[in-house]
């Protein structure tokens, strides 16, 4: 027969309930919390009555709640930084264009600026290609193309500014549409990017635009008794139109004196003096004030206005080509690859009168100054040919002096 077993006394269960609970700290200490609230279900099963396992119990339970709480906020801060730098990543290589595609309105002559742009630089892998259309989406007129500017170092950006006369407004147009398109291709050629921007450009009125003034309002211009003095304005719509009024206000009076871009002012004779009684004074320099008004359709505030102070004086004698050096009687024969420096020396006989040089070359101007240097050979074309050099000295009044040579061309 086997022996019997013997049965645990009170203290072996005792001594067993506070080595769980001991063993049980240690594992809560330790911030394990699933072992230490086994050992607190064990210690309740060996002693019903003990009270330190239930409050263990309930600080495993918060403590295991806090922990999913904090799991689970770290799980959705991972998963938010993840959707974050998955948007990030999304923008940053992402291509866009600038400004977003769609209607846009402009004034002439107003400057607008379109790119494609992105974080990574995809966009400058591709090929762009940029088409300024009229509303019709055919190819605007050839004199707008102008207009439209590619960059050259970047490609993918491209600036666009109406000019003054994209507008008719002479017509009674107010506003033209135009469109910008722009392509992006990959290197295959794919076509992966289009935009669109129809521009609605108004009409900016402008005043007229001066292309030639004789003589300049900072010119002395003066005539004697006698003479004459013809001012000429030249000047083009800068609204696109192509009538202009000229009006021609001439003295203190400010009455209208002509209506062309031309108009001369003539000067009555000196009056003879009387036979008997005192000699009559001195004749003495007035001044007269010549005003020209330019005008478009939409006349002031955009009227162009020219002002020349004429001196009236009492005489005049015409200039005076002193001498041109080197001399050349009537020819001047050129030297294969040597330049020839002429230099003239002009005199005026009348006081505070200047005389101004004008160099032509098959009557075409090159130079207004003193000098002009003949450089062989004058025409590329026509190295062989003969040209005809003309110097013209002109005063305030108009009067003239010339000297005027054949030139020959180098000997071969």
């Amino acid at each position: 027969m086997s022996a019997p077993q013997p049965h645990p006394t009170d203290s072996d269960a005792a001594s067993r309930v506070h080595h769980l609970i001991q063993h049980a700290t240690d594992l809560y200490d330790h911030k394990r919390y699933r072992q230490a609230l086994a050992l607190c279900d064990e210690v309740a099963r060996l002693d019903p009555t003990a009270a330190l396992p239930e409050i263990m119990r309930g600080e495993c339970v918060r403590a295991l709640r806090r922990r999913r709480r904090r799991r689970a906020t770290l799980a959705a801060m991972g998963g938010m930084v993840l959707i974050g730098v998955w948007f990030v990543h999304r923008q940053l290589s992402r291509i866009r264009v600038r400004p977003a595609p769609g209607a846009l309105v402009l004034a002439e002559k107003e400057t607008q600026h379109f790119a494609f742009v992105s974080g990574f630089g995809r966009h400058k892998d591709l090929e762009f290609t940029w088409a300024l259309l009229d509303e019709h989406r055919q190819p605007a007129p050839t004199a707008e193309q102008g207009c439209l500017k590619q960059e050259r170092n970047t490609p993918w950006s491209c600036t666009y500014e109406p000019a003054y006369a994209v507008v008719r407004a002479a017509t009674g147009q107010a506003s033209v549409t135009r469109r910008v398109v722009a392509t992006a291709a990959n290197s295959a050629g794919a076509q992966l990017l289009h935009a669109e921007w129809p521009i609605t450009v108004d009409n900016v009125p402008m005043p007229p635009q001066l292309v030639s003034v004789e003589p300049l309002p900072d010119e002395r211009a003066a005539v004697a008794p006698g003479g004459a003095r013809t001012f000429r304005v030249q000047a083009s719509d800068g609204d696109g139109g192509t009538h202009l009024t000229y009006e021609w206000l001439a003295g203190e009076e400010g009455r209208i004196v002509g209506g062309k871009p031309t108009w001369t002012y003539r000067r009555p004779p000196r009056a003879a003096p009387p036979h008997h009684g005192s000699p009559s004074p001195a004749p003495q320099e007035t001044k007269l004030v010549v005003v020209c008004r330019v005008s478009n359709r939409f006349g002031p505030p955009l009227t162009h206005t020219l002002t020349w102070l004429v001196h009236l004086v009492p005489s005049n004698r015409p200039p005076e080509i002193v001498s041109v050096e080197p001399h050349c009687p009537n020819t001047i024969a050129l030297e294969p690859d040597t330049p020839l420096r002429l230099v003239a020396s002009v005199h005026d006989p009348d006081k505070h009168d200047v005389a101004r040089c004008r160099w032509e070359l098959d009557g075409r101007l090159v130079s207004v100054r003193d000098h002009y240097t003949l450089i062989p050979p004058l025409d590329a074309a026509h190295p062989n040919k003969q040209h005809l050099l003309r110097l013209t000295v002109r005063d305030s009044c108009g009067a003239t002096a010339q000297r005027a040579w054949q030139v020959l061309p180098p000997e071969k």
